[in-house]
Parts: C-alpha cells; structure tokens; sequence
C-alpha cells in the first residue's frame, strides 16, 4: 500500500481530548510474542516499516523497562522522511521514549539516551531516590505517578500534561496487561505472522489480568505477499 494510504488508515483520531492508547505487537498462530524473549524473530520487513510509521504517527512510544531493555531500546531519531510526515501532521519533530519502571534501574548510559530527544521516566515514590537522581541528571524528564507502584492512569494524564495525547505502546506484555486491566487501550494494532512459537512464550497480555470479556471491532486487514503475515487493526 502506498505510504500515504497506509497514513490515512493508521492516522490518530482528531482533536484529542484526552490520552489515545494504541499497541503494536506481532505475534505467532499460537498466540506467543517473543521468540527467545524478544518480537523480532516474529516479523519480517514490512512489520518494521509499519512499526515506523507507527512511531511516525505518534507523539510519544510507550514501552515497560524490562522490554526496552530485551529490546535494546535506543532514542528515536529524525529521519528525514519522519520529519517531512510530522511536520505535515503538526507534530513535534521526533516522539520521545516514555518508560514506565517501578525501580527506575535503568543505566544511565544506555542507548535509551542516545537520541534527539531523551527520554520519560514514568516512576513512582517507591523508586530509591539515588537511581531517580541518576536518571535526572542523565538528563531523563522523570515523573512520579503512584506510590508503591506506578499508577497507569496516572502515567497517561503527565503525558497529558506534556501535551502527548497520541500513545503508542510497544509493550512489553505486562505493561499492556495492565493498561487492559485498567481499560485504557483504545486500539490494538496486531501483526499475525504465519508460525508457530511453542515453548513457554509470553501472550500479549501477562500479570494479574482479569477475565476480560469486551469485545474490539475490526478496522482493517493488510497482508504481506511475500511472507503471509497479517496486519490487523482494532478499536474499542
């Protein structure tokens, strides 16, 4: 599909009022989304073109600290084509990463500060204060959302407060289990891919979730001829 098609059908709704939650995951016919504790065994090239544009679309990537660093998760920078795209979409050049930890245990030298824009620690008071400080001082925007855990709804109303409503979350597992368990995710953009994962691999949703029971509606399917993946598109 051509780049601005696919635009048009991933674009954000309009005039926001509050945070809009969408995430991105790829997983296997059997439901796993890891291959030896990371996604990318699971995709193929056109899934990282839409991951882009995803990130692209967005004003902030959402991600849990322990998925960032499987991941190896670095800033996002400017590429001049995402310039062009934002620009034209009124947004801000490069969406910053936003890390929802509990213990801020995070290196300060590690590639999350490595691009234009450094990152959102979403935190809380239970973190010890010297690893918060290290984090501050690495340059990190940190912000405090709960007590002993961090509080999700919390989280989304300091991206709010710093005028990022359009989130996508790139998991991992359990940061999306509780944004469910919570009801705050608002679409999911899923990749099929056409394996078998076995093993022990994790669902898309993990932790203490409840028996969940709403129901989604679907908003687009797009294949990739060359492997037979499938991207699909829901909102509540």
């Amino acid at each position: 599909m051509p780049q601005d098609e696919l635009i048009e059908q991933y674009r954000y709704p309009a005039a926001l009022e509050r945070a809009y939650v969408r995430t991105n995951f790829v997983s296997s016919l059997d439901g796993g989304v890891q291959l030896d504790g990371k996604s990318g065994g699971l995709g193929n090239a056109d899934d990282q073109r839409l991951l882009g544009l995803l990130r692209t679309l967005a004003d902030v990537v959402l991600v849990g600290r322990v998925t960032s660093a499987a991941e190896a998760y670095g800033g996002v920078s400017a590429a001049e084509e995402r310039l062009a795209i934002r620009a034209k979409l009124g947004l801000a050049p490069v969406p910053p990463i936003a890390v929802v930890t509990a213990s801020c245990a995070i290196d300060p030298q590690s590639s999350l500060f490595s691009g234009d824009v450094k990152p959102i620690i979403l935190t809380c008071e239970a973190a010890p204060v010297q690893r918060r400080a290290l984090l501050t001082a690495a340059g990190a925007d940190l912000a405090i959302c709960g007590g002993e855990r961090v509080d999700l709804p919390t989280a989304l109303d300091a991206l709010e407060q710093r005028g990022l409503y359009r989130v996508i979350c790139e998991g991992g597992p359990h940061l999306a289990g509780g944004l469910a368990t919570a009801d705050l995710i608002d679409e999911i953009c899923l990749t099929l891919s056409p394996m078998l994962a076995g093993g022990d691999a994790l669902r898309m949703l993990e932790g203490p979730v409840p028996q969940l029971t709403r129901t989604l509606s679907l908003q687009g399917v797009l294949r990739s001829d060359d492997t037979g993946h499938l991207f699909l598109r829901y909102t509540r």
